[in-house]
Formats: structure tokens, sequence, C-alpha cells
């Protein structure tokens, strides 16, 4: 039994990419559905073909934006006739950005992410810390998440939307 699980898993980890995208070949509902394809409304970046789900960001920027904006600008976005994008949260963010190049048209330094933080500011207000991501390489601060400050500064917005397939 142990040799079996551990055979198991040896299969499983070969098949799999370093952010989880199985390269196994499927059937044609495979061909459309692969990574940097076009496909509803967006470009595809994250296929987890395990669960079945993947991740589409849009193909261009927004312009740069407060948060507030940002998350209301995605939420009101309508590519592809598809209505359920939003600003990215940290691990989508995170994970766009290990495919920036694949997806392509980043022009922003930073960008937002949903992600944020609160706090109790004067007069008991709710401030909201929110994450942004930094795209451009910094020396030992390639995949560093900033915690943002201001949520009027303004940084590149890209919407994104998840999506399921089957066999």
């Amino acid at each position: 039994m142990k040799r079996f699980c551990f055979l198991s898993l040896l299969i499983f980890t070969l098949s799999c990419n370093d952010i989880g995208t199985s390269i196994e070949n499927k059937s044609s509902v495979y061909d459309s559905i692969k990574i940097g394809h076009l496909y509803q409304g967006g470009i595809i970046y994250f296929i987890d073909s395990f669960q079945k789900i993947g991740l589409i960001a849009a193909d261009k920027d927004f312009k740069e934006l407060g948060w507030p904006e940002a998350l209301d600008a995605c939420q009101h976005f309508r590519g592809g006739q598809y209505s359920d994008w939003h600003l990215p949260n940290i691990r989508e963010l995170n994970i766009l950005k290990k495919m920036k190049d694949t997806v392509g048209g980043f022009v922003s330094e930073g960008y937002w992410s949903s992600s944020y933080d609160s706090a109790i500011g004067y007069g008991n207000d709710t401030v909201y810390l929110p994450y942004y991501q930094y795209f451009r390489s910094i020396k030992d601060f390639d995949h560093y998440v900033w915690r943002g400050t201001n949520n009027e500064k303004e940084f590149g917005v890209r919407p994104v939307r998840s999506f399921s397939f089957n066999n």
C-alpha cells in the first residue's frame, strides 16, 4: 500500500509544473484551454486540471486608479460579455505576475489587489490598507507584496475572472 501511494504521488508530481498546471494532454476540450490562449473574454494565465478550474486576465490594463475606483472598474468590466470580472486577490495577482510575459501588456510598475487589512483610524473610522504588488523586478523583492497605506494612491488595474471546465 505504501509503495502504491508513493508511486501515485510521484506520478502526480511529475505531471505538474511549478504553478500547478497539469501538462497532461486530454481530449479536444483542452485544445482551446491552454495558458496564453484567448478564452472567454481574456487570456488564460492559470489552469488547475485536477480541480478543472482556471483564471483569465483581461488582455490589457485599465488606466492607473485609486483602490476604490479599481474595485468598481473591475466589477463593471464586461470583457467577452462576461459580468464576473473582479480585481484579483493577492494570490491571483501573484500568479499573474509570474505569468506576466505570457499574458503581456503590463505597463504599470505596480498593481492593486482586492486583498486588504483594516485598522481603526482617527475618530474610530475603519481604515482600509489594500495590498498591491510591484511587477517590475526589484533586487531581493521580486515577489514581494506591499501593503498600501493610502488607498487613493494610483496603481495599475488588470481585471481577472475564474472559469471551470469538464472533460
